[in-house]
């Protein structure tokens, strides 16, 4: 020290913190990074890559935790924010405190997809339109027409249609080609414009081949 020729400030004194009013303090701070980390792996399932993505800005924290509460789903929420909300922000080079949607509006956009409200492809489209003009969700799906169709008899027409319109798949199927079946149901979405229930569809197209 007297190399350096470090001494003491003259204006500074010295001062002595008690252990209790450190323990005041330590009570009274935020739960920190590493502590929230190890809670979401211990309380929510979530991975290590996980946690360190949603931790590594205070804005995807407030966003998932918002989510969660909405959801009760730490994964589906996690995945969406590392997936589609960070692409967003990615395209529109937008940094995540400038992020400016309803909070609960994610939420939402996951419980339409999980109750087969909407499709996974208007899910995307539905948060596209949240991020950019902060649209409500349920209002957005309601005006473009975007609710999941689970009326079986209206996809029973469409898969009627697609396999009088797709013999050679439909014969495939029936000499073994399993994997016509994916087309089949393929077709039968792309009629219904993505709008019928994917397992719906599935199960009237494989009842009505094995018929």
């Amino acid at each position: 020290a007297q190399d350096y020729k470090y001494f003491p400030e003259p204006d500074l004194p010295p001062i002595e913190l008690s252990d209790e009013y450190i323990d005041t303090i330590r009570q009274q701070l935020p739960e920190l990074p590493e502590a929230k980390k190890a809670r979401y792996k211990s309380e929510y399932g979530l991975t290590d890559y996980d946690t360190d993505m949603i931790c590594s800005s205070v804005s995807y924290v407030r966003l998932f935790e918002r989510t969660v509460e909405i959801t009760g789903n730490p994964k589906d929420s996690a995945h969406w924010i590392m997936g589609e909300v960070m692409k967003l922000l990615n395209d529109s080079q937008t940094l995540p405190e400038d992020m400016h949607f309803n909070p609960d509006a994610l939420g939402r956009i996951i419980q339409l997809q999980n109750g087969n409200k909407i499709s996974r492809d208007s899910a995307k489209k539905v948060l596209a339109a949240v991020f950019t003009d902060n649209v409500d969700p349920d209002e957005y799906v309601k005006q473009n027409q975007m609710e999941m169709v689970s009326d079986t008899g209206a996809i029973r027409k469409v898969v009627e249609d697609v396999l009088a319109q797709n013999e050679k798949s439909v014969q495939d199927y029936k000499n073994g080609k399993t994997n016509a079946l994916g087309y089949l149901v393929g077709q039968c979405m792309k009629a219904s414009k993505g709008k019928a229930n994917p397992g719906i569809v599935k199960e009237i197209v494989t009842r009505m081949l094995n018929a």
